[in-house]
């Protein structure tokens, strides 16, 4: 029995993971338009302030007697403030320079490699999946090569400017490692009994005030908003704050490895959705590339899957037998 309960839990987790991809990839071809003409750090304002008056509401009515459990590990929480931060400003800024299933794939792709590193180093050398590890030098390797593809000319960005490819990559990366530091973190503030909605009512008191002040430090142009109110919300709604509740429950129910692992497939979702996009010229070179991305995924995550089984075999054993 608990066995399947295990599982089940393991796969609802995924379902969680894969369906805030989707709603992931919807906003990085969304967002890649509106940031070309509206400053990132005030769309990144925008968005998380109405992402914050929504959870801080919620969790304080619907969840009122754990709302301080996050504040009981301060350097927990300050840790996932601050790797948020990187995290959105990093895309946001990402996807001004690249397109964004190149935005996406480096994302996803330096994720897995960067969390099989943290994770040999922070446990035992036999918890570590050797299919997990290669699965994440694939993944990896799929994304720099999709880069190089970008910065030849043979994908769908028509980028001429060695500067700007060099910034939205590099910007990319750090999101990614940002992405990694948040998921392991926002794990442990779970096990501390916090739900995923009052996580979220705590994660974003950094992002918004230096957004902020990004935004008065950086602006050189006119601000004009009321075009864009439908999309800025649409991006707060369906890009912000409902998919990152879906992703934290995915970190609830999953392994940290696994949920970065999944966050792998999120650059075909990505892919598939520029097809709407008549600003882009598709590349093959790219699909190609992030189908075997995904494929390397899946082999991860199913691998992740059976040893979480073996393990939880292995303690009911021992428990049998003692």
């Amino acid at each position: 029995m608990l066995k399947v309960e295990f599982k089940k839990a393991s796969l609802v987790g995924i379902c969680f993971v894969l369906i805030y991809n989707i709603f992931s990839s919807i906003k990085e071809v969304v967002s890649g338009h509106l940031v070309q003409t509206l400053s990132p750090f005030l769309l990144v304002f925008l968005t998380f302030s109405f992402a914050f008056v929504f959870f801080q509401v919620f969790s304080f009515l619907k969840n009122k007697s754990e709302y301080s459990k996050p504040l009981q590990d301060y350097s927990t929480l300050i840790k996932v403030n601050i790797s948020t931060v990187g995290a959105w400003l990093g895309f946001f800024y990402g996807v001004k320079y690249l397109e964004p299933a190149i935005v996406s794939t480096l994302i996803a792709g330096f994720g897995p490699a960067i969390a099989t590193i943290y994770q040999s180093y922070s446990s035992s050398k036999k918890n570590v999946n050797p299919v997990e590890s290669y699965s994440a030098i694939g993944i990896l390797v799929c994304s720099i090569i999709l880069v190089l593809i970008s910065l030849n000319g043979m994908t769908s960005v028509k980028t001429s400017d060695a500067f700007d490819i060099i910034m939205g990559v590099s910007l990319t990366i750090i999101s990614s490692i940002c992405v990694v530091v948040t998921t392991f973190y926002t794990k442990k503030l779970s096990s501390l009994g916090c739900s995923p909605i009052t996580i979220m009512a705590h994660r974003l008191y950094f992002l918004i005030p230096v957004s902020l002040i990004a935004f008065f430090a950086t602006n050189t142009q006119k601000v004009s908003i009321t075009g864009n109110i439908p999309i800025i919300l649409y991006i707060a709604i369906f890009g912000a704050t409902l998919p990152l509740l879906f992703l934290q429950y995915g970190i609830k129910y999953c392994t940290p490895i696994m949920v970065v692992t999944l966050l792998a497939i999120a650059p075909l979702f990505t892919f598939l959705f520029e097809l709407a996009d008549p600003r882009l010229n598709l590349s093959l070179f790219s699909l190609i590339f992030i189908v075997l991305s995904t494929a390397l995924c899946v082999l991860s995550t199913v691998s992740s899957l059976k040893k979480e089984q073996q393990v939880d075999n292995d303690s009911k054993m021992k428990k049998t037998i003692g």
